[in-house]
């Protein structure tokens, strides 16, 4: 009797004979079998078949699909046999493919999993000179985090292995900033800052060099949310009106900063930012259609007085940032137009609400500071949040770091029985907390560039626990994308989500203590003692979702089948969870997978059954008013912001541009992007039949 197997890589495990079973079911549903009895009976005539002939004491993975091939073709099953040598052929060119990477896959990750950690180089080199594991990186980030502790009096080896389960397990991602440089001496964990700046040349120029620095140690993934507001405009006076031309205004330093980034780190992803009221907003807004940059996104802060302008169709002002006076008027909603028809014509600008980003719990410091008269009190901002991270969904006050990590949706579901699926919530709360302690561990094991940086985060403690893998989740739960029974859900897992990890935080506070900002905070006004002043942030995660196998933060999947592009070759795809539950369902044919990925949606394929075509949701069945909605679900619940891409098709109007940006504001949304089908030249993944593009940023 067969009981041990060993496999490539040399290790001896346990034969499990139901890997022989699902293989040759794979491959006889390939061919549109749908017997699947038969392929219990065809495993035993494999394990007789080796048990007769096998001639070693352990026989190898390869003897085991040897005796495969060789039983269906002597059972009569040609085409089953045809189907599983092709299926060998494609494993051992994806194996063979992974070894190219120079990488030693020890998870069986995807090979964009293993491409993508080759890419952003998150394997450190050990000192024999080749790459650790993806394995051995999430025991280092673990153990590196774990160090925290000792300064608590936790258990280190205890929370260290707790971690290496949820990562191994993919059910918490960390950033890349963290994976990448996690056990590092000298290196900081936080995959963005915010730079502030001041209209004073020596300024301009000392910030530009820390910019630098930063983007000299750190490549693909960084950057930096720089808010270019307090630059006078351009032709103000400068100095001695004798000497010298007036200012350059913001956009020329916009540029300066965008070319000099640019030879330092090409792969940069820097977001810079402009209040409406600066008076050269206008040349703000065209500028990246005219300047090209390509080192820096755009966003227009957006402030109270202009949205209610926009409302009423008035004019708004714009206001010098040197003297502080208005020096002329626009009309609101022409402006809102402008922005609207740039982003419908090139995906920039972004939108970043002032008044909904500066309210608590993002801004903690928002709220009463006394001193009225008669024992009135007065009601003024403390200290104003200007700018966010390269994404544009975590706000940051200047010098403020970003560490965040993403709990994988689609790893916490469980069988009810009977077919049906359910989220598991006490897994959910127990990672939640996990994750919480993990990132202000980061904060803690992490090293800063200046003294100012390390005081800005110790001052708030900011986090991101966030989310991915929503659109998978929803597909295990059997739940349409653009339904109201998603819309609902999102609320009750955000909230559930929100409410545990301040539950984690304020734990966390009674241990550690309170951030440091805490006395002039919201929360000493409440009681709430908390470690972290905000706690969620839903972030893009595009990143981390290809390691993790899953579908990308809050996003619907972009197609369920596509042609995938690469300098050599091309390719037609199926997402695994679509082809996993035909080949369940009974439904699955190669044919079937071809004619998916040359359409991309399933809405109109009639050979799929109707329930999955109503399931399997991608971002172009969705509605503008759908995508809209599923931010406003999340952001009602996430302290900090919500990274959602409102997807348009290329037939969307400027002026539904112009509503998309009002219902986000109204909703309370931080910022909103939206992204119009054609409207960039970037491009990875297209749709057959329609040339769709799809474009894809990094965390």
């Amino acid at each position: 009797m067969i009981k041990r197997v060993r496999k490539r890589d040399g290790r001896i495990v346990d034969f499990d004979k139901n890997k022989v079973e699902n293989v040759i079911w794979k491959a006889a549903s390939a061919i549109g079998g749908q017997d699947k009895q038969l392929a219990v009976q065809l495993r035993q005539k494999v394990i007789e078949f080796m048990e007769k002939h096998n001639n070693e004491e352990i026989p190898s993975v390869e003897d085991v699909q040897d005796a495969i091939e060789r039983v269906l073709i002597e059972q009569g099953h040609s085409q089953t046999a045809k189907a599983f040598i092709l299926y060998r052929k494609k494993r051992q060119e994806l194996r063979e493919a992974k070894a190219a990477l120079g990488i030693q896959d020890d998870m069986k990750l995807s090979f964009d999993a293993l491409r993508i950690l080759a890419q952003y180089k998150l394997l450190q080199r050990k000192s024999d000179g080749t790459l650790e594991t993806p394995r051995q990186m999430f025991e280092r980030t673990a153990k590196a985090l774990s160090k925290a502790e000792k300064k608590f009096g936790g258990d280190g080896a205890e929370f260290e292995k707790q971690l290496i389960d949820a990562f191994i397990s993919l059910e918490i991602m960390p950033s890349t900033s963290i994976l990448q440089m996690a056990g590092s001496t000298g290196h900081h964990l936080s995959e963005s800052f915010v730079l502030p700046l001041e209209d004073d040349i020596g300024v301009l120029f000392d910030t530009l060099k820390l910019a630098a620095q930063l983007h000299k140690t750190r490549q693909r993934g960084f950057g930096l949310g720089i808010s270019f507001s307090p630059l006078r405009s351009k032709g103000s006076r400068v100095g001695d009106a004798e000497f010298g031309e007036g200012a350059s205004g913001p956009v020329s330093f916009l540029m300066l900063y965008d070319r000099a980034l640019r030879q330092i780190n090409p792969h940069g992803t820097n977001l810079a930012f402009l209040s409406v009221h600066h008076p050269d907003i206008i040349d703000f807004i065209t500028s990246k259609e005219n300047a090209q940059l390509r080192n820096f996104g755009i966003s227009v802060v957006l402030s109270k007085e202009f949205m209610r302008a926009v409302q009423e169709d008035k004019m708004y002002k714009l206001i010098d940032p040197h003297t502080k006076f208005a020096v002329t008027k626009l009309r609101a909603r022409s402006v809102l137009d402008m922005i609207a028809t740039i982003a419908w014509r090139t995906g920039d600008p972004a939108v970043v609400f002032s008044d909904n980003l500066n309210k608590a719990p993002s801004n903690p410091f928002e709220g009463i500071d006394g001193g009225g008269k008669n024992g009135q009190s007065n009601q003024r901002q403390l200290e104003l949040l200007e700018a966010t991270t390269q994404t544009g969904e975590h706000p940051l006050f200047a010098y403020e770091s970003c560490f965040t990590a993403s709990i994988n949706l689609a790893q916490h579901t469980q069988n009810m029985g009977a077919g049906a699926s359910d989220i598991n919530w006490d897994k959910l709360k127990k990672n939640v907390h996990l994750t919480v302690r993990l990132l202000d561990n980061a904060i803690e094991v992490s090293d800063y560039p200046t003294a100012m940086m390390k005081r800005a985060i110790e001052r708030t403690r900011r986090i991101g626990v966030g989310v991915m893998g929503w659109a998978d989740l929803l597909i295990a739960l059997e739940v349409p994308y653009n339904s109201a029974e998603a819309l609902t859900l999102a609320e009750k897992v955000m909230n559930f989500v929100n409410t545990e990890a301040k539950n984690a935080s304020m734990t966390l506070a009674k241990k550690r203590g309170v951030f440091e900002g805490f006395d002039k905070s919201v929360y000493a006004k409440k009681g709430e003692k908390l470690r972290n002043s905000s706690r969620t942030t839903v972030v893009h995660s595009g990143i981390t979702s290809v390691i993790a196998g899953c579908s990308q933060g809050i996003e619907p999947h972009y197609a369920i089948g596509y042609l995938k592009r690469t300098p050599t070759a091309e390719t037609f795809e199926v997402i695994p969870v679509f082809e996993n539950i035909a080949r369940r369902e009974g439904f699955y044919s190669t044919e079937l997978m071809k004619t998916i990925s040359l359409a991309g949606s399933v809405r109109r394929v009639k050979d799929v059954p109707a329930k999955w075509r109503r399931v399997f949701v991608t971002a172009h069945d969705c509605t503008i008013s759908d995508h809209g909605a599923m931010q406003i679900a999340f952001q009602k619940y996430t302290d900090n912001g919500v990274s959602k891409t409102i997807n348009l098709p290329a037939t969307a109007t400027i002026h539904e541009v112009e509503e998309v940006v009002l219902r986000a504001y109204e909703a309370g949304c931080r910022s909103i992007h939206v992204y119009r089908e054609g409207s960039s030249a970037q491009q990875l993944i297209h749709s057959k039949t329609t040339s769709k593009k799809k474009k894809v940023a990094g965390v």
